[in-house]
């Protein structure tokens, strides 16, 4: 199949989540805007030099998430809202930070941010 040449926009990755006591992970899938090569560069920079915070790369890049559900099995609408609470868990930030590598890369073998 030949390589398409036009401008990739957005990445679904799936985002596993290690919830604390739970025997198997949760997946999500988030959507992210892509950057060009020279952008994800600079946000990985600024990110480990800590100059710009997690916060901040999921509000200007995280376009959506989904598979979420309530307690009961219920799936839940994605909302900043929703958003700033699941961004308070720990294990749940880590593991959609490291998605927006994995959606930047195009990978699910991509490396995780240190």
């Amino acid at each position: 199949m030949a390589f398409v040449v036009k401008k990739y926009a957005t990445h679904r990755v799936p985002v596993e989540i290690h919830v604390p006591d739970e025997e198997q992970p949760s997946t999500i899938h988030a959507t992210w805007k892509l950057l060009p090569f020279s952008d994800y560069r600079e946000t990985s920079k600024q990110l480990n030099l800590g100059k710009m915070d997690d916060s901040a790369l999921v509000e200007r890049d995280l376009i959506s998430m989904d598979d979420l559900k309530d307690d009961k099995g219920k799936p839940l609408e994605f909302t900043p809202d929703l958003l700033e609470g699941l961004m308070e868990l720990t294990f749940f930030r880590r593991a959609l930070i490291n998605s927006w590598v994995t959606a930047q890369e195009c990978g699910p073998e991509a490396r995780a941010k240190n």
